[in-house]
C-alpha cells in the first residue's frame, strides 16, 4: 500500500473504452469489397468458408469474386473463412467489333492501349477475321507480355462477324483505341454500352461496416487509381489494412504520378499495393490470404508482410 501510495504521486492511469475491437476471429478474417448480386450476398455482408460456397450461391467460375477467394484460399494457410462485402454495381463498358470486307492483310484492333494483329490471307473470310482478332484477346489472359486483359469477350465459335469487348470490371472503363483494316477493306469498332460508375467506394464501405464489422483486412475488386486512393483514406481511419493491386507499368518506375507514388504521398502505413500485370489473379488476395491466416499467439507464428 506504500508503494501504491509513492506511485499515484508520479503516474495516475485511466483506461476508458471508447468503441469496440474487432474480436480474435474477426482479427483473422478479409473482406474483398465486390459488385455481386444481392443473391451471392442479400444485404451488404456475408460470410464463406469455401469459393464453392459462392458457387452454391450464385457465382460463376468466371466471376471475379469466385476469381478472387480462389487466390485468398489457394495455399496451405489461408483463412478458414472470409466476408464479401456487396458495392452498389455500375454498367460495364461494351463496345462492339463488325468486320464488313475480307481484305488480305493486317488487322489491327487497338483495345486499351494493346494492338492486337491478325493476319488475313487471301482465304480468310469477314467471319473468320473477327474469329481471329476475338481469339487474340482471348489469350491475353495467358499472355507473359500484354498487358490488355482489364477486358473480356466470349469464348468460343463465333456464328457471325462480330463479337463484344466488356469490361472484366462493371464502371472501370477501357480506351478503345480502334480497328485499323488493310487497304480497302471495313469494319468497325464502336461504342455499344457507355460505363456507368460503381457505387463510391467510402459509401460501400461504410455501409459494409454498419451491417457487420468483424474482418479486419481488405481488397477492393477495383483496379482504379481514384477507387485505390478512397480505400487507402478509409482504411487509414478504421485501423484496417488494405492489400491493393495495379498494372499499371508506371508502378514500377519513377514516373512520380502513379499510383504508388500518390499511396506514398499519404504516409498511410496500413496499406500495401502489389504490381501484376494481370487483373485477372488476385495477387493481392493471395497476400491477404497468407498473412491472415498467421497464428500470431503461437510459437513461430509471427509474419512480416514487408516485400511479401
Amino acid at each position: 500500500e506504500e508503494l501504491m501510495a509513492k506511485i499515484d504521486n508520479f503516474v495516475q492511469v485511466t483506461v476508458s473504452k471508447t468503441s469496440a475491437s474487432v474480436t480474435q476471429q474477426g482479427f483473422g478474417r478479409p473482406l474483398g469489397l465486390f459488385q455481386v448480386s444481392t443473391s451471392i450476398v442479400p444485404t451488404r455482408y456475408a460470410t464463406f468458408s469455401s469459393p464453392a460456397e459462392l458457387l452454391t450461391a450464385g457465382a460463376s467460375v468466371t466471376d471475379p469474386v469466385y476469381l478472387w477467394a480462389q487466390s485468398l484460399q489457394g495455399q496451405e494457410f489461408s483463412p478458414i473463412d472470409f466476408a464479401v462485402g456487396r458495392r452498389g454495381a455500375g454498367v460495364a463498358q461494351v463496345d462492339t467489333v463488325t468486320i464488313t470486307t475480307a481484305d488480305a492483310g493486317v488487322w489491327p484492333l487497338i483495345v486499351d492501349g494493346v494492338t492486337y494483329n491478325y493476319t488475313a490471307t487471301a482465304s480468310d473470310t469477314e467471319l473468320s477475321i473477327a474469329q481471329g482478332l476475338m481469339d487474340l484477346v482471348l489469350a491475353d489472359d495467358d499472355s507473359l507480355t500484354a498487358n490488355g486483359n482489364s477486358v473480356s469477350v466470349p469464348g468460343g465459335t463465333l456464328v457471325a462477324a462480330t463479337f463484344d469487348v466488356t469490361a472484366w470490371v462493371a464502371g472501370e472503363s477501357f480506351v478503345n483505341g480502334g480497328l485499323v483494316p488493310p487497304g480497302s477493306g471495313a469494319g468497325t469498332f464502336v461504342n455499344a454500352t457507355a460505363n456507368t460508375p460503381a457505387e463510391n467506394i467510402t459509401t460501400a464501405l461504410n455501409a459494409v461496416t454498419a451491417e457487420n464489422d468483424e474482418w479486419y483486412g481488405l481488397n477492393i475488386e477495383s483496379r482504379q487509381d481514384a477507387d485505390i486512393l478512397l480505400a487507402n483514406t478509409w482504411v487509414a481511419s478504421k485501423l484496417k489494412v488494405l492489400v491493393t493491386q495495379s498494372s499499371d507499368p508506371d508502378v514500377l518506375t519513377t514516373a512520380g504520378t502513379d499510383i504508388g507514388s500518390q499511396l506514398g504521398a499519404t504516409s498511410n502505413k496500413r496499406t500495401q499495393l502489389m504490381y501484376h500485370f494481370k487483373p485477372k489473379q488476385f495477387a493481392d488476395a493471395a497476400m491477404l490470404g497468407r498473412a491472415l491466416a498467421a497464428k500470431l499467439d503461437e510459437p513461430k507464428g509471427q509474419i512480416t508482410w514487408f516485400s511479401k
